[in-house]
């Protein structure tokens, strides 16, 4: 069910369900989420109009809020595109270059968002650090800033009580969702798999430049990998980039600079690998309604994929779901390596009993 609020009151105008005919939601570790739908056109469709807030229930039972941003109409339907509202923090507050020292992240996180809209929920860090603005920058941005400053993701939700928004938090974790011995099946559930390969990044030597001290300078450094220069390289040159690690610590030392180079390094001297999957939902088909998994958010939950010969099981990078119709979802995952096992006679069973159905 997808509610449809008023853009200045947050009250309930209407609640959709047999209206739709298409809802595609997309989430990320980057923070780009959005919620596309289509609805028909009747009493309801005219309050699917720009920066009106939309709301939908995840899986996790949260609810998710998005503000229209597009509409399309034709004579059957309105085709509608929203983004999350929590990206609307960067019009709420404007951050000033500054320096708190000694702030937790509850401390500074609150900071940020005093005025705006939201309040801080839950938050898994107690240790405090440093925190500094060089420019000036949006709330949003300054949130994510603090989390990367302290190894934590983020969880934006609403609350809703009656017909109106109670609340929106912004929550911070060490790691969003969780490994739940989700097997992904050729011939049960896997319904696609497909490997992307992306070697645009690749470099062997890096610049490494520390942060701009008070009087201007920085301290400066060179990280270089022979192996990869045999790989990679042309006629004996090095691919080269300039590397600026994110931090404002003044009083980085070389051998620091010179490590972090080294494991920036070692990220880049590789092709980047993403494997991309369409899995259907099997609580929605009959005789799979006890095998209903719970899938919270992209950000640290993990998937088992088996695949003809190849096992694996990596960190989801994004998750994109057909939300009402097709109850199919579509996953994006990160670096993977590979071990190799035997195909058994179930494997290739699957296999062809998943061809069968294509």
């Amino acid at each position: 069910m997808i509610h449809l609020l008023d853009k200045q009151t947050d009250t309930i105008l209407a609640f959709l369900k047999k209206e739709i005919t298409a809802a595609d939601h997309e989430d990320s570790l980057k923070y780009q989420e959005f919620f596309d739908f289509t609805v028909r056109i009747g009493e309801k469709s005219q309050y699917a109009k720009e920066r009106n807030r939309v709301i939908i229930q995840g899986e996790d039972g949260f609810f998710q809020e998005f503000i229209i941003r597009q509409t399309e109409k034709t004579a059957e339907n309105v085709y509608v595109k929203s983004d999350a509202s929590y990206l609307d923090l960067d019009r709420q507050r404007i951050i000033e270059p500054i320096t708190w020292d000694g702030q937790t992240l509850e401390s500074a996180a609150g900071q940020i968002i005093t005025g705006t809209e939201w309040q801080l929920g839950t938050v898994e860090f107690a240790n405090s650090r440093k925190v500094t603005f060089e420019d000036y920058q949006g709330a949003f941005q300054a949130l994510k800033q603090i989390a990367t400053l302290f190894e934590s993701e983020m969880r934006f939700r609403v609350e809703v009580k009656g017909n109106k928004i109670s609340g929106r938090y912004v929550d911070f974790f060490r790691k969003r969702g969780q490994y739940r011995g989700k097997e992904v099946v050729f011939g049960k559930d896997l319904i696609g798999i497909r490997r992307i390969e992306d070697s645009a990044n690749i470099v062997t030597a890096l610049l490494c430049l520390g942060p701009e001290k008070e009087d201007g300078t920085r301290i400066s450094t060179i990280v270089v990998d022979e192996d990869a220069l045999q790989r990679w390289g042309r006629k004996g040159r090095h691919l080269w980039d300039v590397y600026e690690p994110e931090s404002s610590d003044q009083d980085m030392t070389l051998d620091r600079l010179t490590q972090l180079g080294k494991m920036e390094l070692k990220k880049r001297i590789n092709s980047l690998v993403k494997y991309e999957t369409t899995q259907a939902v099997l609580d929605s088909i009959a005789d799979w309604t006890m095998r209903k998994y719970f899938w919270p958010t992209p950000s640290g939950l993990k998937t088992c994929i088996t695949h003809l010969l190849f096992t694996r099981k990596q960190e989801l990078t994004r998750l994109r779901e057909a939300c009402s119709i097709s109850r199919r979802k579509n996953m994006s995952l990160g670096i993977s390596s590979s071990t190799k096992r035997k195909m058994s006679a179930n494997d290739l069973k699957n296999f062809r009993n998943f061809m069968a159905l294509r």
